[in-house]
């Protein structure tokens, strides 16, 4: 399209070109567009967030229960290399025998030389296990030890070993420990 511009007598008219092309399209991103996009993060994340909770409570429960479970193992096949009793007990500070508590707040292994089922000073230990205070808790009723015999069997009766998360109420696991000394 031209446009004239009439001067006054003194330069020639001037004519400017105006280019008529189609506009490019925007490399930027519009406002609607951008809370539309909020919009549907923030909807993902009100679903993917509480669905997250719950595999950390189930890993937290998994690696409570695989620690244990490998603890056992590890007793048991204490008692068998060393041919002593071995006893494996709940401890709140890595040194003695807890007579309160649970064994989410961690346990101990010692040899029990003397066959007094406690740890004295004398007795090494052989492991440790420091617990925490997460929101994992393991009950076992009225057992506050394990004892391992020197062929690797718990005297007794069969003992379970209950694994809670407290967030979530519903996942429970259990580890039952039989009289061959072995976890299930």
């Amino acid at each position: 399209m031209d446009i004239a511009v009439a001067g006054r007598g003194l330069l020639p008219p001037v004519r400017f070109l105006i280019n008529e092309q189609p506009r490019q399209a925007s490399s930027g991103l519009s406002l609607i567009e951008l809370l539309i996009t909020l919009a549907v993060i923030s909807i993902a994340g009100g679903v993917v967030i509480p669905a997250f909770g719950s595999i950390i409570a189930e890993n937290r429960l998994a690696t409570q229960v695989n620690d244990f479970v490998s603890s056992l193992h590890f007793g048991r096949s204490e008692a068998i290399r060393r041919g002593a009793r071995v006893i494996m007990c709940q401890s709140d500070n890595s040194q003695d025998c807890a007579a309160l508590g649970g064994w989410q707040y961690g346990w101990l292994m010692f040899a029990d030389s003397n066959r007094n089922r406690r740890r004295d000073r004398d007795e090494a230990i052989i492991m440790v296990y420091q617990g925490n205070d997460g929101p994992v808790t393991i009950a076992s009723g009225r057992r506050r030890r394990i004892v391992f015999q020197a062929v690797g069997t718990t005297p007794g009766s069969n003992a379970t070993y209950t694994f809670c998360h407290s967030s979530y109420p519903g996942k429970v696991r259990a580890v039952i420990l039989s009289n061959t000394g072995r976890p299930r």
